[in-house]
């Protein structure tokens, strides 16, 4: 009994010993398996936040592409007197009822009446804003820069030129109304037909010629490349 009471000490701090021992390896049991499931939590996040930024960007992307407009307008007309208009534009459909386009602008004439015949071409671009009150309904403001020929008379700045026909800029701000015909493509929502008024027709006059010394009435020369002011077009975008 004696040496039962010697060795009870001992025997009661191994047994501590083995349970403090025992309970220090199931805490760390436990924090490893719930550091895995946090691991696999923020993986798991990880990827969908990966998944729905891709799904974002196609998103955009495809909105990009519903935006898109390709169109412009075109003429044709052979013979005596020949016409080719090509003006293509690209544009963006920023609402359902607001859209914007840009292009350029080349057109060709020539008249087989004279002898020998009388050719020119203009160059230059347009860019225009279209918003439609309804749908068949729409006004649009447009500003035009195009480079035309002109007969040089020799006067002012054009008298050291020695060139029978010269070039020049006009710009052409111009605004409308018009109808629409709505249509289901893809880069192409409707046919516009639109009436503007260029507010800067009567100011495209030849610079050439001294005004002063030739009656108004009868020399004055609009070399502009619209037979008017009121401006008809018809396109698509």
């Amino acid at each position: 009994m004696t040496k039962i009471k010697r060795h009870f000490p001992y025997a009661a701090f191994f047994l501590l010993l083995t349970l403090a021992a025992h309970s220090a390896l199931a805490q760390d049991e436990y924090f490893r398996i719930d550091s895995s499931k946090t691991e696999r939590g923020v993986r798991r996040a990880a990827s969908v936040a990966g998944r729905q930024a891709s799904e974002s960007d196609k998103a955009k992307e495809g909105g990009f592409k519903e935006k898109l407009r390709l169109g412009g307008s075109a003429g044709l007309r052979f013979g005596t007197f020949t016409n080719v208009n090509l003006s293509p534009m690209v544009g963006l459909g920023l609402t359902d009822n607001f859209s914007v386009a840009a292009g350029p602008t080349y057109i060709y004439v020539r008249d087989s009446y004279f002898v020998p015949s009388k050719s020119a071409s203009f160059y230059g671009g347009r860019v225009m804003a279209r918003y439609n009150v309804i749908p068949m309904v729409h006004f649009q403001a447009e500003y035009e820069l195009m480079n035309v020929q002109f007969y040089n008379h020799g006067y002012g700045k054009y008298q050291h030129v020695n060139k029978t026909y010269a070039r020049i800029w006009l710009q052409s701000p111009m605004l409308g109304i018009g109808y629409t015909q709505p249509l289901e493509g893809r880069f192409i929502k409707g046919i516009h037909a639109t009436l503007l008024y260029n507010f800067n027709y009567n100011n495209h006059i030849n610079p050439s010629i001294n005004y002063d010394y030739y009656h108004p009435a009868t020399q004055v020369k609009n070399i502009s490349h619209y037979a008017s002011p009121l401006v008809f077009r018809v396109s698509i975008l």
